[in-house]
């Protein structure tokens, strides 16, 4: 999972069956899914990088994994997530 926060990384209880990488920005976040083909979803920690993501892989025209925000759902094409639990509605969402 990549996991993008400006203010991150934070401390994420992530269970053995997740790897988090981080991203400090949309460019970062950009980069990284380019060089990573393995990462299976992507954890927004606020709106704007989130928007910002999108606009970067729109222009890119590059299809990603599944796209998450916690928080209230509000950027088109993000699923809301609450930080509590987050991982448990990960596995559900990616099937695992």
């Amino acid at each position: 999972m990549l996991a993008v926060d400006r203010d991150g990384p934070r401390a994420l209880a992530a269970p053995p069956s997740f790897e988090v990488l981080w991203a400090h920005s949309p460019e970062d976040a950009l980069e990284k899914l380019s060089r990573n083909r393995r990462i299976d979803a992507v954890l927004f920690f606020d709106g704007a990088a989130a928007r910002e993501t999108l606009e970067l892989l729109s222009a890119e025209d590059a299809p990603g994994p599944p796209l998450f925000c916690i928080g209230p759902a509000t950027v088109a094409g993000t699923i809301a997530l609450e930080l509590a639990g987050v991982f448990d509605e990960l596995r559900r969402w990616l099937g695992e």
